[in-house]
């Protein structure tokens, strides 16, 4: 595996090299069946990190689409989905380590729970890397969605 650490790299890179730096950044065992899903996710998880080293501070957050608000669907109380849902609808949200760490996930696995409160449920989430490396998730409304993008365009 050759070192991968700038955009430019990760659009060379072949599947195999991207596979083996991805799963090493998350600490899962993802296997990719296209090489641009495997360049977007492996940028995403990369960037952050480069960016760091680089004594940078990353401006990019965490990808959730914003669903229509008749498309949220309520979750099944007791579940660990609706659990993240808690820890998220706090006024000031919760980090992705506080999602891992309350429900004994891995990342892969916290990342997965997150993703399916958006999707499955259709809540809107809002995520910022925050300065150790970590992110603040929160549920938004349509409003504050649109509030928090056009503020993180501004800085």
């Amino acid at each position: 595996m050759s070192t991968i650490t700038t955009f430019d790299q990760v659009q060379k890179a072949n599947i195999t090299d991207l596979t083996a730096v991805y799963n090493k950044l998350t600490g899962g065992n993802v296997k990719f069946n296209n090489v641009d899903t495997a360049r977007k996710r492996t940028w995403a998880v990369l960037e952050p990190v480069v960016k760091k080293a680089n004594g940078e501070k990353a401006k990019r957050r965490m990808g959730f689409r914003l669903s229509p608000a008749d498309a949220v669907k309520p979750i099944r109380p007791g579940s660990k989905r609706h659990q993240v849902f808690q820890l998220m609808s706090a006024p000031n949200g919760t980090t992705f380590y506080t999602v891992m760490e309350t429900c004994g996930w891995t990342k892969r696995d916290a990342y997965e729970g997150v993703r399916l409160v958006n999707i499955t449920a259709g809540y809107g989430i809002w995520g910022d890397y925050l300065e150790d490396g970590d992110v603040n998730l929160k549920i938004v409304t349509k409003d504050e969605y649109e509030k928090l993008l056009k503020a993180s365009k501004l800085s």
